[in-house]
């Protein structure tokens, strides 16, 4: 019997599912019923192609555990050939070097010069062998424990949702990789997760290689006169953008030599240049300023700005575009209203201004129809949803969250389809926020830095988080980790089947 039956994710649906999909990139759930595909806009839109029928899921998921099977055992045949090659060297070394010195007696004068001449080297070829060797597996090593470390998330996630729907998690500290800095404001990490820059005070931005959660400066960059407030990576080219107080904002492309250099420069806010955003196909930029707009820039050869925004009453704080990248929310510095704006073509409407009792500096998208929106030191976290009756967001429940007096900007809401976790920080709080398969929202952790000026970046999986915070000074390194489950998972198997 092949039917898989689940209802449908979509809790606006009761359906059973009828396809899932296949696609590598896919950021939306798995699963879809009919009703979900009828309206194609909000569902699979850029690769409907890889959306198949259930009735094969059974057959993908055999050919998944059959490639797994063969991937064991060519990774078996390679541990056998190292194996092999190891016990071979020692058998070596051991013929060599460790011959009896009673058999010295039978050999010619000039076979025993031959044998204290290898022994003289082997002093020096000895330390260079094992330091080779060592060096080359500790690489190796790391290399396993990253893809062993990426697989068992992937398997707990499915264990997991057997036996508890929602396990805890943490972002554990790497003490070993903190690192003293100067005060920053801003910090991203590239796609692959290899690189990370940090935006400083002085107007510096470093760029520092990223390796397992080590860091390592390669280049200072000093285009900017004052300080950088925001961030961020592009996907799907060598390029990233920094906005700065002095009002500019900055494109740069890494060139062959890894080295990056200014591709160009934008001009036309009047202020600050506080938040950015890009859309899904990264040919748009969005801006947020303190002279209260939003400009938007669009690449062709170049970026060239093609509209303002207007409506905010102090500087714009947070931006965030919905997973179609046709809608826009915003908030801004003491300004009780969140702006809902709609793309018509070239033009930006604006369709809702959302009330609410205190303003924000961070909201984001969680669902196509779902945003999450942070009062200002408040204990708790607001959820809107949009109402298909009333074509208006709605605000549909308060999330209990840490909080404290003060809070800075900067630090942008980051939520990770991939996880189901939304990174806010409130306060001297990072609340790590968890939603659970019946899209309830939950505080899972909530670090306390002790201080109001925290700044960070989260990596696109939610495996690092990096921050630097006026309390320790220092930038630290922050890995996922599933708790309590992994041990006993690892310790035994067969605990949740």
């Amino acid at each position: 019997m092949n039917q898989f039956l689940i209802t449908c994710p979509n809790l606006n649906h009761s359906q059973v599912v009828d396809n899932y999909c296949l696609n590598q990139a896919c950021t939306e759930m798995r699963f879809s019923c009919a009703k979900c595909l009828i309206d194609r806009k909000s569902c699979h839109t850029d690769h409907f192609e890889d959306v198949k029928s259930i009735s094969h899921f059974r057959d993908f998921y055999a050919e998944v555990q059959k490639d797994c099977d063969v991937l064991i055992t060519q990774l078996g045949s390679v541990y056998a050939q190292i194996t092999q090659q190891f016990n071979r060297l020692i058998e070596n070394l051991r013929e060599k070097y460790q011959v009896p010195f009673e058999k010295l007696k039978v050999l010619t004068p000039i076979q025993i010069n031959q044998v204290v001449n290898q022994m003289v080297k082997f002093k020096v070829q000895s330390k260079t062998l094992f330091h080779q060797i060592k060096e080359s597996f500790v690489t190796f090593n790391a290399l396993l424990e990253k893809c062993q470390f990426n697989m068992q998330i992937q398997e707990l996630n499915y264990v997991i949702k057997k036996k508890e729907v929602n396990g805890p998690f943490s972002m554990s500290l790497m003490k070993e990789n903190s690192l003293k800095d100067t005060e920053l404001y801003a910090l991203a990490l590239n796609k692959s997760c290899s690189i990370m820059i940090a935006g400083y005070a002085t107007g510096l931005i470093k760029v520092f290689d990223f390796k397992f959660g080590q860091l390592k400066m390669v280049q200072l960059l000093d285009q900017h006169k004052l300080w950088i407030n925001s961030l961020l990576f592009m996907k799907t080219s060598d390029c990233f953008i920094s906005g700065s107080n002095d009002q500019s904002i900055i494109v740069w492309q890494q060139q062959k030599n890894s080295l990056w250099q200014i591709f160009q420069k934008l001009e036309g806010h009047t202020g600050a240049i506080s938040c950015l955003e890009l859309s899904k196909n990264e040919d748009i930029l969005i801006s947020g300023s303190a002279d209260c707009s939003i400009k938007f820039w669009e690449k062709k050869i170049s970026w060239d700005c093609y509209f303002t925004l207007n409506g905010h009453s102090g500087s714009v704080q947070g931006l965030s575009l919905n997973s179609e990248s046709n809608q826009l929310i915003s908030c801004a510095y003491e300004d009780k209203k969140i702006i809902v704006s709609q793309q018509k073509g070239k033009v930006w409407i604006k369709i809702q201004n959302v009330s609410v009792e205190q303003w924000g500096l961070r909201l984001c998208f969680v669902k196509e129809n779902q945003f999450v929106f942070q009062p200002y030191c408040k204990d708790h976290l607001l959820i809107f949803q949009f109402n298909f009756k009333t074509k208006q967001f709605d605000n549909i429940k308060k999330v209990n969250v840490k909080s404290s007096k003060q809070c800075n900007s900067q630090f942008p809401q980051k939520w990770v389809p991939s996880k189901q976790i939304l990174i806010s920080k409130n306060g001297s709080f990072v609340n790590l926020i968890k939603r659970d398969e019946n899209g309830d929202f939950y505080c899972d952790q909530s670090i306390d830095f002790r201080t109001a000026s925290i700044y960070g970046t989260v990596s696109e999986d939610a495996d690092y988080m990096i921050t630097w915070d006026q309390n320790s000074l220092d930038i630290q390194v922050r890995q996922y980790k599933i708790e309590n489950q992994m041990k006993n998972i690892i310790q035994n198997p067969n605990h949740f089947q």
